[in-house]
């Protein structure tokens, strides 16, 4: 069955929740012999790890705006020679187009509500002004005309209520292949943020619970990640006194990450962290997270919660974890296990492939 995923991004110029559940996904359906194919408009290798890409030139109508419109060819190709298109985000030019596609070529069409794009996105300036039009017209035909739509979360489910889905399927979840993070942690020496580093993401929020932290503890902190508030967090970590305790090292690839969360003795996330959540907690790292849905409906409450933008709390909950050890090896253990459990692609894998053959033969998804 060749399966095409359409995502406006993906590995290695873009690494993010989106762009890791595409990769792993694709991964796990090639090993069930099936023939995923991505297309994108980042600069991609034609295969990437055995998966293959399909790039495609696109320009940028919004200027600031991550919403990539791709060239004609994407549309050309997507509309024909294929079995299902899979749809990654309702916000997406790349979504809209691939929802044109799934009509002209009379190819059935499923999508995954990403509803973390859709928070993000609503942050944008451009955005804020735009929304009212667009999610009458073009969100709602992207929504609406695909065969079906998956809601992984509660909050997805809750979106899909002002728009017209002719089917939801609620579930699956977000996975993670936990084989990959199985690492030793007997030198872990450091607190960790890894995410785009971006305003939403709140990571000066840990910055300034820093000083508090060494107060009680002598431990550095490595932030991994890139983004457009890199030099601002530079320049506060200096104005903090802490810049000599802090290691920034840009964007980790894929293959690089179980080293980066081995290291780990407490991974801290202030912002929607989505996919690190889990491979924190597949890796065995306790974690400190903000107390908000976008990161329980990930992990539940398998973290020590904070209050959004309270970095003295931040600082509390982390020296627990860094001077408490049984404490910070039972949230660990029972964050493994609900990753073990109910966070694995063989829990998810087998329902995904049950939507994609009744789209196929025209039934509902059972």
């Amino acid at each position: 069955m060749r399966i095409i995923h359409v995502t406006p991004y993906f590995y290695p110029e873009v690494i993010r929740g989106i762009e890791q559940h595409v990769y792993e996904l694709s991964l796990h359906l090639q090993e069930r012999g099936e023939k995923p194919v991505v297309y994108t408009c980042s600069r991609s290798p034609e295969s990437y790890q055995g998966i293959e890409v399909r790039s495609f030139p696109a320009a940028h109508p919004i200027p600031g705006f991550r919403n990539p419109l791709p060239s004609p060819d994407f549309f050309r190709r997507l509309s024909r020679e294929n079995d299902i298109i899979h749809i990654h985000g309702h916000v997406y030019l790349t979504s809209f187009l691939a929802a044109l596609a799934s009509r002209k070529g009379g190819i059935p069409a499923v999508m995954t509500i990403h509803n973390y794009g859709a928070h993000a996105f609503r942050r944008q300036l451009p955005v804020i002004a735009l929304w009212k039009f667009l999610k009458p017209t073009l969100f709602s035909y992207t929504v609406n005309k695909v065969e079906a739509v998956i809601t992984p979360n509660l909050h997805a489910l809750e979106l899909m209520e002002t728009y017209r889905p002719r089917r939801i399927f609620h579930e699956p979840g977000y996975a993670i292949d936990i084989a990959r993070f199985k690492c030793d942690r007997s030198r872990s020496d450091y607190i960790l943020s890894l995410c785009e580093l971006t305003r939403y993401k709140r990571v000066e929020d840990i910055l300034r619970a820093l000083p508090l932290i060494l107060k009680e503890t002598d431990i550095r902190m490595v932030i991994a990640g890139d983004g457009n508030q890199k030099g601002y967090l530079i320049s506060l970590a200096r104005k903090l006194k802490v810049n000599n305790r802090v290691d920034f090292i840009g964007k980790v690839p894929p293959e690089k990450l179980p080293e980066i969360y081995a290291g780990a003795r407490v991974y801290v996330a202030a912002g929607n962290a989505g996919y690190s959540l889990l491979e924190a907690a597949a890796s065995g790292v306790p974690i400190v997270s903000i107390d908000r849905w976008y990161n329980k409906c990930i992990l539940e409450d398998n973290f020590h919660p904070f209050t959004y933008g309270k970095p003295e709390e931040i600082a509390r909950a982390t020296i627990r974890i860094l001077t408490d050890p049984d404490y910070a090896a039972g949230l660990a253990a029972r964050a493994k296990s609900f990753v073990i459990e109910k966070r694995n692609w063989n829990h998810y894998l087998d329902r995904y492939l049950a939507i994609y053959h009744e789209l196929l033969q025209g039934n509902n998804p059972v």
